[in-house]
């Protein structure tokens, strides 16, 4: 990473501790000492080495979890899309939290259900088809609830 990245300045930031909360000591100012973040990321991508091998994309369903973008927190975020998305027979994108009326293989007999998004990406599972595909929550409707 050295190699790599320039050198950044350190920023400082002078503030006066407040002394009611520390015990007495000979100086009062004292200066808080930072990286800039805008600096540290434009930093990281404008760098080729460092972007080429970043991850972008959308989340990956998987058996178990080794990277970032296997994560509920990736396929439920529209961020991490990169600007890829589901999309329903027409052409409507499908975004996590979004409502939706599906029907399911194992449960046709229930006919079309509502369910909301819980995340997308590609179903890289061992039994996975590494196709796009779409986690649904289902969700009842008042009429299906018991009294």
């Amino acid at each position: 990473m050295r190699s790599v990245l320039p050198l950044q300045t350190i920023k400082a930031y002078s503030f006066r501790p407040d002394t009611d909360q520390l015990p007495p000591q000979t100086q009062t100012p004292a200066n808080a000492y930072y990286f800039d973040i805008k600096e540290i990321v434009s930093i990281w991508l404008s760098d080729t080495t460092i972007s080429k091998n970043l991850y972008t994309g959308l989340g990956e369903f998987v058996d178990e979890f080794q990277e970032y973008w296997h994560v509920d927190a990736w396929l439920e975020s529209i961020r991490t899309s990169s600007g890829e998305f589901a999309r329903l027979p027409n052409g409507i994108h499908v975004i996590p939290s979004d409502c939706v009326w599906y029907t399911h293989p194992e449960y046709l007999e229930y006919g079309e259900m509502l369910g909301r998004v819980c995340g997308v990406g590609y179903d890289r599972r061992i039994k996975g088809t590494g196709q796009l595909s779409v986690a649904i929550n289902p969700l009842l409707l008042y009429r299906q609830l018991s009294p």
